[in-house]
């Protein structure tokens, strides 16, 4: 039985990838992975400054349209946003809707890469006066 060159040649001709082809491949792969993941990382930084502003906008607008709902006069029946410090500020106002504050909601912004800047504490205050 004799083999012929050409089908000789198949056999030898097919040897798959070498390692330094596969190497190359995995280095290409996790450069991609590299610049995606710092790409969406980048992203997130104004997303989040973003959400923040967004939430401490909504609380102040929270506490001037329950200032108003309840008639406000006196401090002590006033909704009120104070800035604590560059990382932290609290929220009070008639939540449940009972006709008195609620203890104050304190929020933290360490998680927000987000600082508030002084003096500190300042509080914000909101009467029935549009």
């Amino acid at each position: 039985m004799s083999i012929h060159p050409a089908s000789a040649r198949k056999i030898t001709s097919s040897q798959g990838f070498s390692t330094i082809e596969l190497l190359m491949i995995v280095v290409i792969i996790l450069i991609v992975i590299t610049y995606t993941l710092t790409t969406v990382v980048r992203g997130q930084k104004p997303a989040l400054r973003a959400n923040a502003a967004r939430q401490l906008v909504n609380y102040f607008e929270q506490a001037r349209n329950d200032s108003v709902r309840r008639r406000a006069n006196a401090a002590s029946q006033m909704a009120q946003v104070t800035i604590l410090n560059e990382k932290y500020y609290s929220v009070m106002l008639d939540a449940n809707g009972d006709g008195a504050l609620d203890t104050p909601l304190v929020i933290n912004l360490n998680g927000q890469r987000v600082s508030l800047n002084g003096p500190f504490p300042r509080t914000f205050m909101f009467d029935d006066n549009d």
